[in-house]
């Protein structure tokens, strides 16, 4: 294996894919760099199972999104995974997205470009100075890696990378953590509507002596390809990432979790038999800490 490459992506999400096939097109040799054992970011991490942005909100979207974005779509509706985006009570239009599906096509196209895939990979310390990186330093199950590098993008969603190498940089940013859940055998044709969601939020906060933070109920996204409900219902507070609190975070998600269930079974029509058939695997961290960039880029 290399030692060296022109550029280390850590991350393979969304961006973090983007970043290796566009770094890769340019001719460059590229390191893709992930913690699990698949890509694919909170698509197949953390249970959210749709892709947003590609498409202005309201009645008639137009397309925002194309390159490397573009690509994935394609590659997903070659591989036979419907792409055609779906409305919202929101006005946002989604592409849903087969967890299982899409590890396959972001494998298929990792491999292609010839980027060099690490999974069960992680950074755990970097080398260099003011601020630029000459070296990372990755663990794996069988003992550590150290990686050269010429340039490295965090994609890590949560500056991960950007932390170890200038800590000076980094300020907080607090936002709820959400639990996303698979709902299965649930009635045909018995969609929750707001009212019976309300009545299921009541119902717990009465039996629980809980809050929920959506008080509207959540959010229940029907799944063509299975006939299951992609829910994100769950959120709770997150401090930062320390193992502490992520385990605490993660504890009581899943509780509410069932505990939740329980009352969509009470009170929503069709939901009498329903289970709860996965959670996340992890909580969706949308981030807990930012950077201090250099240069702001923005279009009016």
């Amino acid at each position: 294996m290399k030692r060296f490459y022109d550029v280390a992506v850590v991350g393979g999400g969304a961006a973090g894919i983007a970043a290796a096939l566009a770094a890769a097109e340019c001719g460059r040799s590229v390191v893709l760099i992930e913690d699990y054992g698949f890509f694919g970011g909170t698509a197949t991490i953390s249970g959210v199972q749709s892709y947003c942005g590609f498409l202005t909100s309201g009645p008639h979207p137009e397309r925002v999104v194309a390159g490397m974005g573009l690509r994935v779509l394609e590659a997903l509706q070659a591989f036979g995974h419907p792409v055609e985006p779906v409305l919202q009570s929101s006005g946002n239009w989604i592409i849903l997205l087969d967890p299982e599906r899409l590890k396959v096509v972001l494998d298929r196209l990792v491999l292609n470009a010839g980027i060099t895939p690490l999974l069960h990979c992680r950074v755990i310390a970097t080398e260099g100075q003011n601020g630029h990186i000459d070296a990372l330093l990755c663990s794996h199950p069988e003992g550590h890696l150290r990686l050269e590098v010429g340039s490295v993008v965090d994609a890590t969603g949560n500056a991960n990378v950007a932390a170890m190498i200038a800590p000076h940089s980094i300020r907080p940013r607090l936002q709820a953590a959400t639990l996303t859940v698979r709902i299965g055998n649930v009635a045909p044709g018995h969609a929750p509507d707001r009212e019976a969601l309300h009545a299921a939020v009541i119902d717990y906060q009465r039996r629980t002596q809980r809050h929920l933070a959506r008080s509207n109920g959540g959010y229940f996204v029907p799944l063509p390809w299975s006939g299951s409900y992609w829910a994100m219902m769950i959120d709770v507070d997150l401090v930062n990432t320390d193992a502490h609190y992520l385990t605490r975070a993660e504890i009581e998600a899943r509780s509410i979790a069932h505990d939740y269930l329980e009352s969509l079974r009470r009170t929503v029509p069709g939901f009498e038999q329903a289970i709860l058939e996965t959670s996340g695997p992890q909580l969706g961290i949308r981030s807990t800490r930012c950077v201090t960039s250099l240069l702001v880029l923005m279009e009016n």
